[in-house]
Parts: structure tokens; sequence; C-alpha cells
């Protein structure tokens, strides 16, 4: 009797006996995100601005340069007659037009002078004949009976008939074209003229 309680009491600790706890798996380590590099686009560079636009360049900057006291006078405007070898108080609408070439780099293409005649000798354009349609930068000469000849220049900004607009040196900004002013002003302005006022414009840059 004693021998099959022990059995049975063997039996009963064995079914009671709990399975081992099951192993938890380790965690996966976190996969770790590499960026993507993001290529910049690079800035284009800025074209390199032509003659025509290095003239029209120096002649713009010194849009609103006036006259120390109304003689052909003042640090700019001297600086400007020097560049032809002229003094203050000589006309200086001729000497301009050099002044921007020279500072363009370009000094070697227009005429070293503070005449207005030599800047529309050998013209490519004339209100006469035709020619060449003008572009920014060329030389523009207006006639003055009085004088009979070529009596003031300037730059040409935009060709635009029956207009054109202008960069000019020695000139008033409200100046009736053939006035005393248009010729002998104040300083250095932009304008807006009328074809039919010019006589002659020449092409420097164009071979």
């Amino acid at each position: 009797m004693e021998f099959l309680l022990i059995l049975l009491l063997l039996f009963l600790g064995g079914c009671c006996k709990c399975p081992p706890p099951e192993a938890t798996p380790a965690p996966s380590p976190t996969p770790v995100s590499t960026p993507i590099p993001v290529s910049t686009p690079k800035p284009k560079p800025s074209p390199t601005p032509g003659p025509r636009e290095r003239v029209l360049g120096v002649a713009e900057a010194l849009i609103g340069t006036t006259e120390a006291t109304g003689r052909n006078d003042g640090p700019k405007i001297e600086a400007i007659l020097a560049s032809t070898g002229n003094r203050k108080g000589d006309p200086y609408c001729a000497a301009f037009n050099y002044y921007c070439y020279r500072e363009a780099g370009l000094a070697k293409l227009v005429p070293r002078s503070a005449w207005s005649p030599d800047w529309t000798s050998d013209p490519t354009w004339t209100l006469a004949e035709g020619g060449r349609d003008p572009k920014p930068a060329d030389a523009f000469g207006i006639y003055f009976p009085s004088k009979k000849r070529v009596a003031h220049t300037g730059l040409v900004k935009k060709w635009t008939p029956p207009t054109l607009q202008t960069v000019e040196g020695n000139t008033s900004p409200e100046a009736a074209s053939g006035s005393a002013a248009d010729r002998d002003g104040g300083g250095v302005w932009r304008k807006r003229r009328l074809v039919r006022q010019i006589f002659a414009v020449r092409d420097f840059i164009t071979p």
C-alpha cells in the first residue's frame, strides 16, 4: 500500500512540473537611416556684358551728375573733360562719349576728341539717307544751323522710331531740341528724342 502511495505521489509531482519559460527573442536593432545627399544646383554665372552693355553701363551710372556752378565744372565733369585732354569750362558732350568708351575698356575704338563732329564723321546712318539701324552705345549727332555743323552728341540707348532714348552729357533734361541748354546744359541725363531730330549716327563697335 505504501508502495502504491509513493508511486502516486511521484506521478502527481511529475505532472505538476511547469515547463521552462520560453526565451524572449532579443529585439532586432533599429536600422539607422542614412540621409540621401541632395545636390544643390550651382547658380548659373551671369553672362559677361558685351561691349555695348559696358559702354552704357558707364553712361547710365553717370546719369544725374551735375555741374558744380553751371560752368562745365565739378569733380566728375572735370574728370570727363580730362579724359580728352580738355579743361574745366570746356563743352563736354563729346568728351562724355569718349569717357564712357574708355571706362568700358574700348578707348581704341573711338576718337579721343571733345569735338562733336568727330563722333559722326563717316556715319553708319543719316536722317537723309538712312543706313544701318542704330544700336545701343552708337554715337549720334545733332546739327545746329546756327553753328552750321553737328554741335551736340551723345549715346543711343534704345532706337525705337519715331523716337529714341539717349544718355548725354552737357545737356538738360527738359531742354528743347536745338536750344542752347540742349547742347550746353548742366549735367548728364537720360533723354527721349525724335528720330527726325538726329542728323547722323556712327557705330564704332560693329566692324
